[in-house]
């Protein structure tokens, strides 16, 4: 069972009171928007470690398959071991603040629910039929939990909207693909409003900024997303040492970097269309 992070400090006491809905509701008051995604993290810290393992496993084998299976429309086992390893290299050092659920739960889980949504919408842009009924419910089901993530959410919006004014000036949008942008748009429209009007948010934001970054409200904007840009290359161009039980290991940023150039040298051989977009 997990023993630390937000898992053993947070959630786990909440189901205590037997008041789950007053909890997300202050949640939501003071820290987050993420109502959805909490509520499935207080039901899975109580099950058993495997029931986690199991569906977390799962999600990253339908996100290496899924992601491949997009634009190319067919299983290509090359393509999702590279994805595999992309996910793999993921720094463990990540998960020592909220903990493994807490941490996959919140960003991992709501990417792979946004992959039926993606392959829907692939269809309906490639003017294929979508007459596969569950699948169109499951992917509008699956997008309300994608789209109670802020960064999944506005992708989704944009997404939608410009793949629906798309096939309307095409005089394209018709069937179930205008039902399904149109109740797609709706989702992400309305978890935006959820989450722009969340006090929660703005009070972590806040409160975030003045305690990792006192100054960080009188820096201009220019200035914050040139300190970004800077900050995420050097954690993929630089070498970080991790001490670990009085040995030097290296963070997977060169892994990284030296895998992403392999594949590119790979990628130029082929002059498919679908393999420079996933380049």
């Amino acid at each position: 069972r997990p023993n630390f992070g937000d898992e053993v400090t947070l959630f786990k006491p909440a189901l205590l009171d037997n008041d789950i809905f007053h909890w997300l509701i202050e949640r939501y008051e003071t820290w987050s928007s993420r109502s959805f995604i909490e509520f499935i993290i207080l039901k899975i810290v109580y099950l058993h470690p495997v029931v986690w393992r199991l569906l977390t496993s799962i999600f990253i084998c339908f996100i290496a398959f899924g992601i491949v299976l997009i634009p190319f429309d067919k299983k290509n086992l090359n393509y999702s071991f590279i994805i595999f390893s992309l996910l793999f290299l993921f720094p463990k050092s990540m998960f020592n603040d909220i903990g493994y659920i807490a941490t996959t739960l919140n960003y991992l889980w709501p990417f792979a629910f946004a992959i039926p949504y993606f392959f829907v919408l692939k269809k309906i842009i490639t003017n294929k039929e979508i007459n596969n009924q569950f699948l169109i419910i499951i992917s509008l089901l699956f997008l309300i939990i994608a789209c109670n993530q802020e960064q999944t959410c506005p992708i989704i919006f944009c997404c939608s909207l410009f793949c629906f004014f798309y096939k309307y000036y095409t005089k394209d949008l018709y069937g179930n693909a205008k039902k399904f942008l149109i109740i797609s748009f709706c989702i992400a429209a309305f978890s935006l409003i959820y989450i722009a009007l969340c006090p929660g948010n703005r009070l972590r934001a806040w409160g975030d900024a003045i305690y990792a970054f006192s100054d960080f409200s009188e820096i201009p904007m220019i200035k914050k997303l040139l300190m970004g840009f800077l900050s995420t290359m050097s954690y993929f161009y630089s070498f970080n040492k991790l001490y670990e039980r009085g040995c030097d290991f290296i963070e997977p940023n060169f892994v990284f970097i030296l895998l992403y150039n392999l594949l590119k040298f790979e990628l130029l051989k082929f002059k498919s269309s679908s393999v420079i977009y996933i380049s």
